[in-house]
């Protein structure tokens, strides 16, 4: 699979923050200046290859799920 400049700069960042947990794709999204919508079909496409993993969590606050990333170890 040949990865695009998105999923290039996706997992340089998720490289970069690895040790300093989960990632959400709000975050994700802000810090690499790419849409929120394009970063999550790119995370689930990165996930589907073994990439990178994620899960949805549950908020301290709202009823709303948080999709959170990582690099698997």
């Amino acid at each position: 699979m040949k990865l695009s400049e998105v999923d290039k700069k996706i997992l340089d960042f998720l490289t970069r923050h690895n040790n300093h947990g989960l990632v959400s794709t709000y975050k994700l999204a802000k810090e690499t200046g790419i849409s929120w919508a394009t970063a999550i079909t790119h995370c689930y496409k990165l996930k589907s290859y073994g990439y990178i993993e994620g899960r949805a969590e549950k908020p301290k606050y709202g009823d709303k799920d948080t999709m959170v990333w990582w690099i698997p170890k």
